[in-house]
Formats: structure tokens, C-alpha cells, sequence
């Protein structure tokens, strides 16, 4: 099968002319099948990239958070003593707070 009667294919049925439209700029609508795939893809392609940055920078934030944590409590000796319900406490007492008058 060649790739021109695969794009005919993929696009008869109105399902996938649907689908590169999403991911189509406006205007790029009234261009052809091709440019308008090749637009879709690089929209897909960009959004990818970014999601792979943030997901990327994400996992260096904590394990940043990590490293701090752990120079912290091994290395210098600070010892954090957190507990949960006072933290509970202190945001609800915020949230019961009546507004000034």
C-alpha cells in the first residue's frame, strides 16, 4: 500500500481529517491534506518535547529536594520534627477566620 492511498484512506471516513484538525492551526485550514498533516505533526511534536521538559524538570526538582533534605538531616545534623496535625490545625484555623469587618 502506498502512503498516498494510506493518507486517502485514513482521511475518507471523516474520523481522521477530524483529528489533524485538532492539532491544526486556524490558518491552515484552507491548505492541503499534506501541509495540514505535516502542521499537526509538528504541533504534536512540540507538545511532546514540552511535556518531556516538564516532566524532566520535575524529577530534577525533587531529586534536588532530595539532595537539600539530605545534607540536612545526614550531613549538618538538623534534625525537622513535623507533625501533621499541627499543620492540619494552623489551615483550618485560617479558614475559620472571619473576614475584618
Amino acid at each position: 500500500m502506498r502512503i498516498t492511498q494510506y493518507i486517502k484512506n485514513l482521511f475518507g471516513n471523516g474520523r481522521g481529517d477530524m483529528l489533524v484538525s485538532l492539532f491544526t492551526p486556524q490558518q491552515a485550514e484552507g491548505q492541503g491534506i499534506a501541509t495540514r498533516v505535516i502542521l499537526a505533526g509538528g504541533a504534536v511534536t512540540v507538545m511532546g518535547v514540552a511535556l518531556a521538559t516538564a516532566v524532566g524538570a520535575a524529577a530534577l526538582l525533587m531529586l534536588a529536594m532530595s539532595v537539600i533534605y539530605y545534607l540536612m538531616t545526614q550531613v549538618l545534623g538538623i534534625k525537622l520534627d513535623l507533625d501533621p496535625r499541627a499543620i492540619m490545625q494552623q489551615a483550618q484555623r485560617y479558614a475559620n477566620a472571619s473576614p475584618p469587618n
